[in-house]
């Protein structure tokens, strides 16, 4: 399922729609796209339950993963090769004249360095953890842990340490990576030092590579990266907020959830509108009317007793319909506890999972 965003009116440049997965490296083309000013579509997947891509990725590409980016019906994939083609043909302030041979030079070898070299490393320290925290029997745990050390000390470690050396290094009197103005290196850069801070353990600090984490900050107050993560950061209703968004208010979009989703249908004011045809589903998540059909008594999320088959047949048809449909946009998430503040994520529930949910 997609939750599709606009992000401009008028088109005037190339047309570009970014496959995105949250928790991936798809974030940084987000960036990319802001600070290159051009106009964009995001269509927005989330990782399943067990943090892998949805299956619906392979319809863009038969390796199912994200970033993937879809310019003048051109599709590319891996987040390397999409920075390089938009700042070749779309960005080139964001690159270092050729004639400037050491600071391009550079800037090629970080592009691919990035991917090539620093994170296959985080990949498996990601894996490491995983291990450390499956939940297994307690009298087990003592193994996981030690195969998890076995591959950490040794191995995984000492190499991240040399690389973020490495990376501390080139930043020394420099605000950038190559030289003092932003790259394409840096963006490319900025997803695995950004999930080493959260992910390789406490040796990884500002006292340590005191370059690397001014550099963090440093891009982190660039008006395109916070525009990224603005236009990407969903919202979470809870259901007497939502219940606002009916309609009824003109100042007001129309909202409706399926499945804990929330989308704007205010496109179509003429089927969700007061009186309309459809008008019993804004403002609410009715997913069992979805499924049964009866526009009555059936106006809850609450898909309990249904036939898990039935559910997902019927409500996965309509989850693809919103997600994938041209005017009605991804807003946020549905809280249903109405005692949790509106910027508090839903809890995990023991219900079927039409949403999609990816590295």
């Amino acid at each position: 399922m997609a939750e599709t965003e606009a992000t401009g009116s008028t088109q005037t440049g190339p047309k570009i729609t970014l496959i995105w997965l949250n928790e991936s490296r798809a974030q940084r083309i987000v960036w990319l796209l802001e600070e290159l000013g051009l106009e964009y579509e995001v269509r927005a997947y989330k990782r399943r339950e067990d943090k892998q891509a949805p299956a619906e990725l392979k319809e863009f590409h038969p390796l199912g993963k994200a970033p993937v980016l879809i310019i003048d019906g051109r599709t590319l994939a891996e987040s390397g090769f999409i920075v390089e083609y938009l700042v070749d043909r779309l960005g080139p302030k964001l690159k270092p004249p050729t004639d400037d041979a050491e600071n391009y030079l550079q800037y090629k070898h970080l592009l691919h360095y990035a991917e090539g070299s620093l994170q296959p490393y985080l990949l498996l320290a990601l894996v490491v953890s995983m291990i450390k925290g499956a939940p297994v029997p307690f009298f087990i745990k003592p193994i996981t842990s030690r195969i998890a050390d076995q591959l950490s000390k040794p191995f995984i470690t000492p190499n991240l340490v040399s690389n973020f050396d490495y990376l501390e290094s080139l930043l020394k009197g420099k605000l950038f990576f190559v030289g003092n103005e932003l790259s394409g290196a840096d963006i490319l850069l900025s997803f695995p030092v950004e999930s080493a801070a959260g992910r390789v353990g406490s040796w990884f600090n500002k006292e340590k590579y005191p370059n690397l984490f001014a550099w963090m900050d440093r891009i982190k107050e660039r008006p395109a990266y916070r525009q990224a993560y603005d236009k990407t950061k969903p919202i979470y209703l809870n259901e007497a907020t939502l219940a606002l968004y009916n309609g009824t208010d003109p100042a007001l979009p129309i909202y409706l959830s399926i499945n804990r989703t929330i989308y704007d249908v205010s496109e179509g004011r003429n089927k969700y509108g007061p009186g309309a045809g459809y008008s019993f589903f804004a403002g609410r998540d009715a997913s069992r009317a979805y499924i049964t059909g009866d526009f009555k008594n059936d106006l809850t999320w609450d898909v309990s007793g249904i036939d898990e088959e039935r559910v997902q047949k019927a409500l996965g048809h309509w989850v693809n319909f919103f997600a994938n449909h041209d005017t009605y946009t991804f807003v946020g998430y549905l809280v249903r506890d109405p005692t949790k503040a509106q910027t508090e994520a839903p809890e995990p529930e023991p219900e079927p999972e039409h949403r999609p949910d990816e590295l």
